[in-house]
C-alpha cells in the first residue's frame, strides 16, 4: 500500500535539552493534502540561553505564565495513537526531545509499541532522492522547490501573528510537511509503502536512490 494512504503527523520543537521544548507545531497530513495544524508555547523548565533566544526570538518572560510542555502527554499519545508515524526535518533532535521529556509512549493496547517511533525523516528522504543539492536546510530546500508561495500562503492561515518565519515551530513543521506532500505528488515516490519511506529516513543506511521491489509494496 502507497504511504500516501497514511496519516502523518510532522513535528517540530523549538528549545533545547536545558530549557526544554518551549514552542511546538504538529501539522497532519495525508497524501499531498494538510488535514490540520496545531502549535502551542510552553515555560520554560530553565532560564533560556541568549543564544536560543536569538535563534527562535521567544522571551523569557513571555512564557513563564503558560504551563511546561510535560503537562502535553495526553496530546501527543493522543496524536500518535491517531497517526501511522511521526515525523521531522532532521527527526532524531524532535525523538530526543520527546524521549527527553516522556521515555515511554503510553499505550492503550498490547499490539502498541513503548517508543514514539519509527520516524520519517525529510533531512533523510531528500539527501537520498536528491543527492548532490549540498544544503538540505528547511529554507534552502523550499527555495530549491519551489514551496516558498506555497508555505508563506499556509503560514498566514495557520501560525500565529510575528510567528510567521523559520525558527517558528509552526512555519517550521509546515515546511516539513510541505516538503512531504510534494513527495506524495512525485509518482515515482509516492508508490512506496510507508516501510520503504521509513527505511529511507534510516541515516545508517546506505541505500539506491529508487524504491526496491523488496520493500516498495507491504505485504
Amino acid at each position: 500500500m502507497s504511504w500516501t494512504r497514511s496519516k502523518i503527523a510532522v513535528l517540530d520543537f523549538e528549545g533545547d535539552a536545558v530549557s526544554g521544548v518551549v514552542e511546538f507545531g504538529v501539522v497532519v497530513i495525508k497524501g499531498s493534502k494538510i488535514i490540520s495544524t496545531e502549535t502551542k508555547q510552553c515555560r520554560p523548565l530553565r532560564q533560556l540561553h541568549p543564544k536560543s533566544i536569538e535563534i527562535h526570538g521567544l522571551k523569557q518572560r513571555d512564557l513563564l505564565g503558560l504551563e511546561p510542555f510535560q503537562q502535553n502527554q495526553r496530546f501527543f499519545a493522543e496524536m500518535r495513537n491517531s497517526v501511522d508515524v511521526f515525523c521531522a526535518h532532521h527527526a532524531s533532535v524532535e525523538e530526543n526531545l520527546l524521549k527527553s521529556t516522556w521515555p515511554y509512549r503510553p499505550i492503550q493496547n498490547e499490539k502498541q509499541s513503548f517508543d514514539w517511533g519509527p520516524w520519517v525523516d525529510t533531512l533523510q528522504l531528500y539527501k537520498k532522492l536528491y543527492p548532490g543539492i549540498g544544503n538540505y536546510s528547511l529554507g534552502n530546500l523550499i527555495d530549491t522547490f519551489g514551496l516558498g508561495d506555497c508555505l508563506k500562503n499556509n503560514a498566514l492561515r495557520t501560525c500565529p501573528s510575528g510567528r510567521q518565519s523559520f525558527h517558528c515551530a509552526l512555519y517550521d513543521t509546515l515546511a516539513s510537511a510541505l516538503l512531504l506532500t510534494r513527495l506524495a505528488e512525485a509518482p515515482e515516490i509516492s508508490m512506496g509503502s510507508l516501510e520503504w519511506l521509513i527505511e529511507k529516513s534510516n541515516s545508517g543506511q546506505k541505500q539506491s536512490n529508487r524504491p526496491n521491489q523488496a520493500i516498495m509494496f507491504d505485504p
